[in-house]
């Protein structure tokens, strides 16, 4: 029974579907625990075709998850893509109503300049409205020609 656990746990590990974790990073950049929820990670990662000025949500809503952020007061974004430039962004964004309106949760962020490197943003106080079970997304801003491919999203809070 184990050894099937392990393999499915793996495997969805893997490709990224519904596997979102919370994890304690005692060093989180600031003077209070971090926690970090994964909204995305694959190793292979997916490409945001053309990557419009405007943003667009990674690929069939696999950055979507709910997130209870009533208790906390602070957040950051933190995401990797495979092209070493700073012209590829991130925003998260939380949803009050499954999905039908968004609004900032994480201003646009810039990828490092590394290709595969780890960017964040800086942190950012928590919407009075987000203090609640969000659904948070992931949204991929680029310049309309690039082609990034995203390796993961993660949302830190404390």
């Amino acid at each position: 029974m184990k050894k099937i656990f392990l393999i499915i746990t793996l495997t969805l590990m893997h490709v990224g579907c519904g596997n979102p974790s919370v994890e304690y990073n005692p060093s989180g950049g600031s003077s209070h625990p971090e926690k970090v929820f994964t909204l995305f990670s694959d190793t292979t990662g997916v490409t945001m075709t053309n990557a419009p000025a405007i943003g667009s949500e990674i690929t069939n809503n696999m950055s979507r998850a709910y997130v209870d952020l009533a208790t906390f007061s602070q957040v950051r974004g933190q995401f990797s893509n495979s092209l070493a430039t700073t012209l590829v962004f991130c925003r998260l964004e939380y949803s009050l109503d499954d999905g039908t309106n968004w609004d900032t949760l994480v201003s646009d962020f810039a990828s490092n300049g590394v290709a595969n490197g780890h960017a964040y943003s800086d942190w950012a106080e928590i919407p009075s409205a987000a203090k609640a079970n969000v659904l948070v997304r992931a949204v991929i801003v680029g310049n309309g020609v690039l082609d990034p491919i995203i390796r993961h999203v993660r949302l830190g809070y404390h």
